[in-house]
């Protein structure tokens, strides 16, 4: 018996990951790209440009781009470099498409239950460390996004990474470096950097000042080739296009009417909402709905004695889930942008518990483990809820099936340039050079006046079409619904 539980004790974790992988490869059924959003496949395209030595570079344009031109070695400006990166090093061994970035999750899915065991032993003893692995394991929120190819798992395993950093005590340079694998994943993560700087301030009195300018280092180390990047291609290292989340609105907006794309964004736009009005809109309710406490509210409650018992990973945590709702409040207020922070949840949820003694304790645990099958005490957000569909009946998934219009592009002689309303799945299946279709009448014949457009792809957008657009395109009803060739190339 001793021989058993020292072996145990010793192998448990590999245990876990064996546990993780298995569940993962149970649910998982070859789920196809449209399952994920427009985010998945913008991602993948600029990994396999990566993967073939293009750089960062994509075959995706945002009329808000059309500064940096129309050409195939376009600079990726949209999105942050760590997911891609990771997505090309997968393509570069498996090739270029779904199997591959499946690989990539079900590692970091597992690594993420391996390191929510690992905090919360490290927390709170190997029992402990057992139940948080096994909690986030079975999440149903984790587990559904882990099998979709956007960030949130990446994410989800940086946050846990910096907290176990900082819960073994880790030199604070490495805790910087984590922080910035955060932003560099996207970069709304720099919101974790202050609270890691919280830690350390409140946790060592004797040199805050040495362990707060090692942690920064560490950050900047990491950070600044990209800031290098930036600066040599735009001539701002933080530059980024998100900056116009914050006037998006709350309703009536489609994927080709934010201000993204418009060629000259600006706040006063029709398309812009005032951010403050968003505030005053959306984070009341927010913490009314809060994904945080829908997604395990034994796990708040855990977070919430951590915190009246002063245990500063706690605190920090909870600084972190706070500031992270004010911020979406003024971007795109979506449950999938809380459940990165759900693993984190969980863990200092169940290091809550486990600091109290008598029934009340395996209660608390009780009930966090159980929660996925228990009624919400609010319900998920709407995206999330289909997230988790993905985990029940759902047709068994093959491969997305080619549309006919990537036939049509692909047998051109020369590589042509489209406008296309869904440009994400476009680009993904042609890898030719696709213009988002703009949100105004003026900014589409802008567009198709000073480049050579080829084909324009809509379906919905029915505003476009008219006298002037029949007169310059004609439909192409061998390469399916919604498709145009301008009319000059067919003569």
């Amino acid at each position: 018996m001793r021989s058993a539980g020292a072996w145990f004790r010793r192998y448990w974790l590999l245990l876990a990951g064996i546990f993780a992988a298995s569940l993962w490869l149970g649910v998982q059924q070859e789920i196809p790209f449209r399952y994920a959003s427009n985010d998945a496949a913008e991602y993948a395209d600029v990994a396999r440009r990566l993967a073939r030595g293009d750089g960062f570079t994509t075959s995706l344009i945002y009329p808000a781009e059309l500064e940096f031109g129309v050409h195939r070695e376009h600079p990726a400006l949209v999105r942050p470099p760590l997911w891609p990166s990771l997505l090309a090093a997968a393509f570069v061994v498996f090739g270029p498409g779904e199997w591959a970035i499946q690989v990539v999750l079900l590692g970091l899915y597992v690594l993420s239950v391996v390191l929510a065991g690992l905090l919360g032993q490290r927390l709170a003893g190997l029992g402990a460390g057992i139940v948080a692995a096994s909690a986030v394991a079975v999440a149903p929120d984790t587990l559904a996004l882990s099998l979709v190819g956007m960030t949130e798992t990446l994410y989800g395993v940086c946050i846990l990474l910096v907290l176990w950093l900082l819960a073994r005590g880790s030199h604070p340079v490495w805790v910087g470096v984590g922080c910035a694998a955060l932003y560099l994943t996207r970069y709304n993560g720099i919101v974790l950097l202050p609270f890691a700087l919280l830690y350390l301030v409140l946790s060592d009195s004797e040199s805050r000042g040495r362990r707060v300018s090692y942690c920064l280092l560490g950050f900047v180390l990491l950070a600044s080739p990209w800031w290098v990047r930036n600066t040599l291609v735009t001539g701002e290292p933080f530059f980024t296009y998100y900056q116009w989340a914050i006037y998006f609105p709350v309703t009536g907006r489609t994927y080709t009417t934010t201000l993204l794309h418009l060629i000259t964004p600006t706040p006063d736009s029709p398309l812009a909402m005032d951010p403050l009005e968003k505030v005053r809109i959306l984070l009341p309710l927010m913490f009314l709905n809060w994904p945080l406490a829908a997604a395990n509210f034994s796990a708040c409650v855990g977070l919430g004695i951590a915190c009246v018992k002063r245990n500063a990973l706690g605190i920090s945590f909870a600084g972190l889930a706070v500031a992270t709702t004010v911020g979406l409040s003024l971007a795109l207020p979506r449950g999938r942008y809380f459940a990165p922070l759900f693993p984190g949840l969980l863990v200092l949820g169940v290091a809550g518990w486990w600091s109290l003694r008598g029934r009340v304790k395996w209660l608390g645990l009780a009930l966090l483990l159980a929660s996925p099958l228990l009624p919400p005490v609010i319900d998920p957000a709407p995206d999330l809820v289909f997230a988790r569909g993905l985990l029940g009946d759902h047709e068994e998934g093959t491969d997305e099936e080619e549309a006919v219009f990537a036939r049509c592009i692909r047998d051109q002689p020369t590589p042509p340039i489209i406008v296309a309303e869904d440009a994400s799945r476009v680009v993904w299946q042609t890898d030719a050079t696709t213009i988002w279709l703009p949100a105004t009448s003026e900014d589409f014949w802008r567009i198709v006046s000073e480049y050579p457009v080829r084909f324009v792809y809509m379906v919905t957008r029915q505003d476009l079409l008219g006298p002037r657009f029949s007169a310059t395109f004609a439909p192409r009803k061998d390469c399916g619904p919604g498709f145009y060739e301008r009319l000059t190339a067919l003569n």
